[in-house]
């Protein structure tokens, strides 16, 4: 069972609408985005950045994202971003956000932001992690 499998259905229903959203930003930059429910995350995986770019984990008041990019160059004006753990991802992700249902919109906006930060990466640094945290 998936961590999407184990959700109620109106919560299912944000995190398709979140994909929905995403991967439309990812056709228009002509790019394939997959996303895979794990055990306890879901996966939003770049064909053209071949990597992951963000991982999004339910939890009991909302979900956590967990992105790319460092907070400070983020546009969130709704304020849901905060450095993530240096255990979070091999050390790929910089930032995690955590939302509600109601919060959509910015989720969406910080997911793209993610994903336009993994085609922005030089290809030495889309499959490894770890090593290039500062």
């Amino acid at each position: 069972m998936t961590a999407l499998d184990r959700l109620p259905a109106d919560r299912q229903e944000v995190l398709r609408e979140i994909a929905a959203a995403v991967r439309a930003r990812g056709r228009q930059r002509s790019d394939e985005v997959s996303v895979r429910p794990g055990v306890t995350w879901i996966s939003f995986r770049s064909a053209r950045a071949a990597r992951v770019f963000a991982e999004v984990r339910p939890g009991r008041q909302g979900f956590q994202a967990f992105l790319l990019p460092p907070r400070g160059e983020l546009r969130d004006p709704a304020g849901l971003t905060r450095p993530a753990p240096q255990t979070q991802g091999w050390g790929w992700f910089r930032t995690k956000a955590v939302f509600r249902e109601a919060e959509v919109r910015p989720a969406v906006s910080l997911l793209v932001q993610s994903l336009d930060f993994a085609y922005r990466l030089p290809p030495s640094r889309r499959r490894r992690g770890g090593s290039d945290r500062g």
